[in-house]
């Protein structure tokens, strides 16, 4: 048998739930990002060494780059947790106001 009582949290964890899964696949992607920006670099890195040419400059400058993409996306992947443990934080304050007005 089921209640007629909505939980009035119900829409705030839905709207979450569906947050947290976009947040979840952001973070798998810029991971996989990350992962082949750092695989290029190496090979970059491996190439710079054999190459006394213009072609240095280019794929030092390209290094450089993705090193910066790389960093920016560790900060937006911190942002992101962060921002994930507030709503993680805030849904615990939801169910714990939930249960105890239900007490």
């Amino acid at each position: 048998m089921t209640s007629p009582y909505d939980r009035p949290d119900q829409q705030a964890l839905e709207q979450l739930e569906r947050v947290t899964a976009l947040l979840e696949g952001q973070l798998a992607s810029w991971r996989r990002r990350t992962i082949k920006a750092e695989h290029e670099l190496e090979e970059l890195k491996t190439r710079q060494a054999t190459y006394a040419t213009p072609e240095a400059a280019e794929l030092r400058r390209q290094i450089h780059d993705l090193e910066g993409q790389n960093e920016a996306l560790r900060q937006r992947i911190t942002a992101s947790r962060h921002q994930a443990e507030q709503l993680r934080s805030r849904l615990r304050f939801i169910e714990e106001r939930t249960v105890g007005d239900a007490g």
